[in-house]
């Protein structure tokens, strides 16, 4: 038997080694098994000249010598493989498009404006506007939340700042009594005193008109009044703007662009100007008017300017007060009011209602029995001439200011200017 078999799955030539008769012959290339038969007939090896010409002549005869296979990867290998790889290749695109889905579920998505303004995330922006009916010309911040006639800007703690600018017109009765003009109420305000829009802090004009810095609990506020409207440019909780800012910004810009009106002479029930009385050809001292007494034909010398110090003396049923008030060349203040009461009714042993008497003389007005008290209180001093008309019909003359007293000159001058042309005991005229 030769010492070579031929491959039966790739017919390699293939050389059986000694002592493999009667087994099995793997072939390198396609590891093709092949038996080898039993008790071969071994034929001796030719020495290694002859082996090497046996080469040359299988070359020469142009036979390609069959090409020596490695032991390569089996088919179902590579089918396996294949098959991983696909396999793999399904997971990651899957996993990729998961992702991308998740990625484009997780982009930000931008939330209403109205939103983003509430948690303070806008930015903030000044803004000019005017009320075209009133004048009323004003800048204020915002971040997103505003109206007409207000604004807020919200900090990121969700805090919030407040504008709010409020016109109110005047009323018809608040315009005819210079008491209770708001007009009065500011011009007469000091700083450190108190008010009903707080305490002051600083006064001055705006565009010819009165004008009030003043500071509540929780806001503060710009007022400003001529004889028809009453101006409010308010900011709430300003202590959350620091170094207040942005509050100096919104009082700086405001402005009141409509003509000043004139203020009006108010009238009085019954006929007659409490500001100046009927021309009688009397020589009054400057700076002074003869006023008369609404409800009455009384009239009495009052200094031209409003209270230094506006209160209300209206505190009395059917009462309408005018009241005037100075300062003199000495720095002290006077503040003249007068007005007529009728008294419904008047409880037993109620003694002077106005309390504090220092000096109490009984005088006579205009054939009327009337009462001059005097009294010091607080470091201020008062005088009251009481008019006793009967039928509970009183008209009070009430003085307040810095060490005044009935002898003192501008006092003196009111007392002696008092008169009234109603025949003794018929009460006031209507």
């Amino acid at each position: 038997m030769s010492n070579a078999v031929n491959c039966s799955g790739c017919a390699a030539t293939l050389a059986v080694p000694r002592g493999a008769a009667g087994k099995v012959l793997r072939c390198p290339r396609c590891a093709t098994l092949n038996p080898i038969p039993a008790e071969p007939d071994y034929e001796p090896e030719p020495p290694a000249r002859v082996r090497a010409e046996r080469v040359r002549a299988e070359r020469d005869d142009d036979d390609p010598p069959p090409r020596r296979k490695d032991r390569g990867v089996p088919r179902w290998a590579w089918g396996v493989g294949a098959g991983c790889v696909a396999v793999a290749a399904v997971v990651v695109a899957g996993l990729m498009l998961g992702r991308r889905a998740k990625d484009r579920d997780a982009e930000p998505v931008q939330p209403p404006r109205e939103q983003l303004a509430e948690q303070g995330m806008l930015p903030e922006v000044w803004e000019r506007r005017t009320d075209e009916a009133t004048g009323a010309t004003w800048e204020f911040p915002h971040t997103g939340q505003t109206t007409p006639t207000s604004a807020a800007v919200r900090f990121q703690d969700q805090r919030a700042l407040g504008f709010e600018i409020t016109v109110t017109d005047v009323r018809a009765r608040r315009k005819s009594v210079p008491l209770y003009n708001p007009m009065s109420e500011l011009r007469a305000a000091r700083v450190g005193d108190a008010n009903g829009f707080g305490r002051i802090e600083r006064v001055g004009t705006l565009d010819g008109r009165p004008a009030v810095v003043a500071r509540a609990q929780i806001y503060v506020v710009l007022a400003v009044a001529d004889a028809e409207r009453l101006y409010e440019f308010k900011v709430t909780f300003p202590e959350r703007d620091e170094g207040e800012k942005r509050v100096k910004r919104f009082f700086d810009s405001a402005r009141i662009t409509k003509p000043l009106p004139a203020e009006p002479s108010p009238t009085v029930p019954g006929g007659g100007i409490p500001g100046v009385a009927a021309d009688s050809g009397e020589a009054i001292p400057a700076g002074w008017d003869r006023v008369s007494v609404p409800r009455t034909k009384m009239t009495l010398l009052m200094p031209k300017g409003p209270p230094t110090h506006p209160g209300t003396t209206n505190g009395f049923q059917g009462s309408l007060p005018v009241a005037r008030g100075m300062v003199n060349a000495a720095g002290g203040e006077l503040n003249v009011s007068a007005c007529y009461i009728e008294a419904k009714g008047v409880a037993p042993n109620v003694g002077d209602p106005f309390g504090g008497v220092k000096g109490n003389v009984a005088v006579t007005v205009g054939g009327y029995p009337a009462r001059l008290h005097h009294r010091e209180f607080g470091g201020s001093s008062f005088v009251h001439l009481i008019v006793e008309l009967g039928e509970m019909k009183t008209i009070v003359v009430a003085m307040s200011g810095t060490r005044i007293d009935p002898a003192a000159p501008d006092v003196k001058r009111v007392l002696d200017s008092v008169s009234f042309t109603l025949p003794p005991k018929n009460g006031p005229g209507t």
